[in-house]
């Protein structure tokens, strides 16, 4: 009876300590696979924030706007260069065509077709993965490009290399696991691992946040044999301890374990904030393989989202802040303007600019746009802002500068400009260019609103067009006569 009770006892403890093991395994195996696919959606979302990053840029705005075929051409090839990892990159119009192409762009057939059947707001499952090419095998993000309204004018479509994937699962996996990345199809999109042997094999799968992928692990359960001939051999007593100390151990390793993936859920979430992350010493040979790629990935981020914003805000051929960073310069000086300050918009255009391109090319034009930033750095105080707002149209923000000064002010402006063309050996021999300028001071409550500071400026710049160009003209707000006053800034530049 008592060996009877002895061996049904450790029997039952057996059976129980099995059915624990086992949910261990479980749970592990479901917290490392959820782990696994937090760790491709965080890829997926970093690249989709690099996406938004040049969607945002004014560049890419300008050029869907203008529909113009060879600077979405030459604007994709520059922004290849620069983007890690990328397959293929392109501006496409809201009926779903390539601006470019498509070859060049490294965009195949499929690529195409999908953005056709985007663009007519058909069903896709993505991110879409194509592998047309085996050696250029690659899946697919879009993000869409607005104007500062919000209405649609394009959409960017990026590709990436499928090796990215890759490089994730093989960094994340652990010994005696296989993870599969799988599309909606069930298709393989990358493996990583050594298939588990000699153990009853647990598999779990899971969806990967924000798409239509799944995750699937397979691992090999804990091996229960040496336990289970050590128990075999003891009374009941020792039964007891056995199970008491190994359930001690393994709850402790699990205690580990998920403090460690809590501290490594903690610096990804860190990441994915902006912040700064600390790397300290881990107990655990695995983790210490991780958080130097982590701390790599965070470096990265950073360096490359630095790059974005100063990209973002400067204009390419001058060197001067972009239209982007003018508007915040307009916004910021309207607010300085309501506590007193002096400020003004002068808006400059060069008359007649095409002419040049066409009849002395484009490399003649662009040289005439950089002399043009050059006078204007040389011509404006520290407390100024210049700016490129697009094609041969600049503008300066002045701050503490009478009306009564802009003539002279103009007048020099123009005769450096002169001077510049005629010294520089690119625009020597070319026709001399003349300036429309355009100026509008924040005078009163009306004035002082950005989007009508630069109405009234940009309206005194078309009436100094009008007006015979190569002239000055001053918005008059105040004042009951004609709404701007037409000053000549040098009758005798050619």
């Amino acid at each position: 009876m008592v060996l009877a009770a002895m061996v049904l006892s450790l029997g039952v403890n057996l059976w129980v300590i099995h059915q624990h093991i086992h949910q261990i395994d479980t749970d592990q195996g479901e917290r490392a696979l959820n782990q696994h696919a937090q760790n491709i959606s965080q890829q997926l979302q970093f690249y989709r924030s690099v996406l938004k990053q040049l969607a945002r840029r004014g560049e890419a705005q300008d050029i869907l706007i203008m529909h113009d075929i060879a600077t979405a051409q030459e604007w994709a090839e520059r922004q290849q260069r620069y983007l890690p990892h990328n397959i293929g990159l392109a501006l496409v119009d809201p009926d779903g065509k390539v601006l470019g192409t498509p070859v060049e762009l490294r965009l195949g057939p499929s690529c195409v077709a999908d953005l056709r059947k985007k663009s007519s707001r058909q069903s896709l499952a993505e991110p879409l993965v194509h592998r047309d090419n085996p050696q250029l095998a690659h899946f697919d993000l879009t993000e869409p490009v607005t104007d500062s309204l919000g209405e649609a004018l394009g959409t960017l479509f990026v590709s990436f290399s499928l090796d990215t994937l890759q490089a994730v699962l093989t960094q994340s996996v652990l010994p005696h696991e296989v993870l599969i990345l799988r599309d909606e199809s069930g298709a393989t999109i990358a493996k990583a691992g050594n298939a588990p042997d000699g153990h009853e094999i647990l598999h779990h799968e899971a969806k990967v946040p924000e798409s239509t992928w799944r995750l699937e692990l397979i691992r090999a359960e804990t091996n229960t044999v040496p336990v289970y001939l050590a128990l075999g051999g003891t009374n009941l007593a020792t039964s007891v301890l056995i199970v008491t100390a190994f359930m001690t151990v393994t709850i402790l390793m699990v205690r580990l374990f998920l403090a460690e993936f809590s501290r490594i859920k903690t610096l990804l979430d860190q990441i994915h904030a902006g912040e700064s992350i600390t790397m300290t010493d881990s107990p655990l040979k695995e983790t210490e393989q991780v958080l130097p790629v982590i701390q790599a990935i965070a470096q990265d981020i950073q360096e490359k989202q630095t790059k974005l914003v100063a990209l973002s805000l400067t204009d390419e051929l001058t060197q001067l802040p972009n239209r982007r960073r003018f508007n915040m310069e307009v916004e910021r000086a309207c607010n300085l303007s309501q506590r007193g300050v002096q400020v003004g918009l002068l808006l400059i255009d060069i008359d007649r600019f095409k002419r040049i391109n066409d009849s002395a090319g484009h490399a003649v034009g662009d040289r005439v746009l950089q002399l043009l930033a050059a006078c204007l750095r040389h011509n404006t105080r520290k407390s100024d802002f210049s700016a490129r707002l697009g094609g041969d149209e600049f503008a300066v923000v002045v701050t503490n500068m009478q009306k009564n000064h802009l003539p002279a002010w103009a007048q020099r402006m123009c005769a450096d400009f002169q001077a510049a063309l005629k010294d520089d050996p690119l625009t020597s021999g070319d026709s001399v260019c003349t300036l429309s300028i355009g100026a509008a001071f924040a005078e009163c409550a009306i004035t002082r609103n950005p989007t009508e500071l630069f109405r009234r400026a940009d309206q005194a710049l078309y009436s100094a067009k009008e007006g015979g160009r190569n002239r000055l003209e001053i918005d008059q707000v105040n004042l009951n006569v004609p709404p701007t006053e037409q000053v000549p800034v040098n009758k005798n530049l050619r």
